[in-house]
């Protein structure tokens, strides 16, 4: 029993607290088991590789592109997603700059997604 202002006293079952608190455990239990799932796929990904079609490479089975050469799977060159690339089709170069340089390493060019950004 928990006592109340004015008098009044109210069972602790009134706020179904052990109903609350079990469903909580059973939250966090889900989450824990959800997370090591997750986990264990990230692992088990990480042991797999594929062979880049243009230079033969074994990459990661984690990586989208080939670290040498940055073909893609499809056999076509794709910019890693850790990377922007300078356009040609706006006059660029074709590099693939890392995502913290806001001008292109070879040409200087503007990196295409700040053109229009004033800073």
């Amino acid at each position: 029993m928990l006592p109340l202002t004015g008098g009044m006293v109210v069972a602790e079952e009134a706020f179904e607290v052990p109903a609350a608190l079990a469903a909580q455990r059973e939250r966090r239990g889900l989450k824990a088991a959800e997370l090591a799932q997750a986990e264990a796929e990230h692992l088990e990904k990480a042991q797999r590789v594929w062979s880049c079609r243009n230079c033969t490479f074994m990459n990661s089975a984690l990586s989208n592109t080939c670290a040498v050469c940055d073909y893609g799977w499809t056999g076509q060159r794709e910019c890693p997603s850790d990377k922007w690339c300078c356009s040609a089709s706006t006059g660029g170069c074709t590099f693939f700059n890392p995502k913290t340089l806001f001008y292109c390493e070879v040409c200087g060019r503007v990196r295409p997604d700040l053109a229009s950004m004033a800073f």
